[in-house]
């Protein structure tokens, strides 16, 4: 017997489903006025296009917005509603270059009061492979949807799989500045609809990356993993482009290195970077050479116990490895 054939989303059918999560997501906004603003200024853009279209639903809807001014009123809004722990002294939203940043000051990571220590525990030290199927799926799927399910400087994770991307604003053509792979750029907008673009629209149905360009290809890098493990494909030319690009990075410079490993998002670069500037802060007339990185990153993706290490800031404060202030 062979398996039954999986068809993509119509159109239509793509277009219900992303205006239902957004009508439902913007009715939980309890204030009208803002309301009216994010229905304007929203952008759905990303995998969950893509997914659909090769008839999977959507792990989660990126919103990005196009002006920073209702980026930032947004996230205030958020950030005002939140119930935190004490573990968290402030929290708040500031415009930058081209985007909006969110800086927590003490804990890092904020949660509701009532997430158990033990669950906090875990997406702080764990090594990072189920990071996203426990934010979107099984922990959470008996939270009130559309609150606040986590907060990083870089975004607004909502309970009901919608992540509000905070870290870039504009048209879709200057997000996808952004972006890496081609397959990624459909999007959209409440006045727009659907708009899907040929190369991306070549490369789903061929299920091949096809890199255009990224300001974190050492992100891209990264992600091209999972998409094998999909049935995706690369050619050795599109690994090549990403090659050049990260060879054009000066990763000695500590500033660079954080802001392309900040771009990753993920749990354990946020380990590695907490690392890395506790021995900094510690040692400042002290290079951090190859060799020693080398060694942090066996540390942090091995698993090794830190707990004993003179450097180790982990044991004192788990929370610092995730948000960097």
């Amino acid at each position: 017997m062979t398996d039954a054939i999986k068809r993509g989303f119509k159109r239509k059918t793509i277009t219900q489903v992303i205006q239902r999560k957004m009508d439902k997501w913007i009715a939980s906004i309890d204030d009208k006025e803002l309301q009216e603003k994010v229905r304007d200024n929203y952008i759905v853009t990303g995998g969950a296009i893509a997914s659909m279209l090769l008839g999977d639903l959507p792990n989660d809807f990126d919103v990005y917005l196009k002006t920073p001014e209702v980026a930032v009123e947004l996230v205030n809004y958020y950030i005002g509603n939140l119930k935190t722990t004490g573990r968290v002294s402030k929290i708040e939203a500031r415009q930058s270059s081209n985007g909006v940043k969110i800086f927590i000051k003490s804990a890092g990571i904020v949660r509701s009061e009532d997430d158990d220590f033990q669950d906090y525990q875990y997406f702080e030290m764990t090594n990072g492979d189920n990071i996203e199927s426990y934010l979107d799926k099984e922990s959470f799927k008996e939270k009130k949807a559309y609150t606040v399910a986590m907060v990083s400087s870089n975004a607004i994770s909502l309970h009901g799989d919608v992540q509000i991307i905070t870290r870039f604003v504009g048209d879709p053509e200057e997000i996808h500045k952004n972006y890496d792979f081609v397959h990624v750029t459909n999007w959209f907008t409440e006045a727009s609809g659907l708009v899907l673009n040929d190369k991306a629209l070549e490369s789903i149905l061929a299920r091949e990356l096809r890199y255009v360009g990224s300001l974190y290809p050492i992100c891209s890098m990264f992600r091209i993993k999972k998409f094998l493990s999909r049935g995706w494909t690369i050619t050795a030319g599109e690994m090549l482009k990403i090659a050049w690009d990260i060879n054009k990075l000066n990763l000695e410079d500590m500033n660079v290195f954080y802001e392309q490993l900040i771009g990753c998002d993920a749990a354990y670069f946020h380990q590695l970077i907490a690392f890395m500037k506790e021995f900094a802060a510690k040692n400042p007339d002290v290079d951090f050479d190859r060799s020693y990185l080398f060694e942090c990153i066996t540390k942090v993706f091995d698993g090794c116990d830190l707990d004993n290490e003179p450097e180790d800031i982990f044991s004192k404060n788990p929370a610092s490895c995730f948000v960097i202030l």
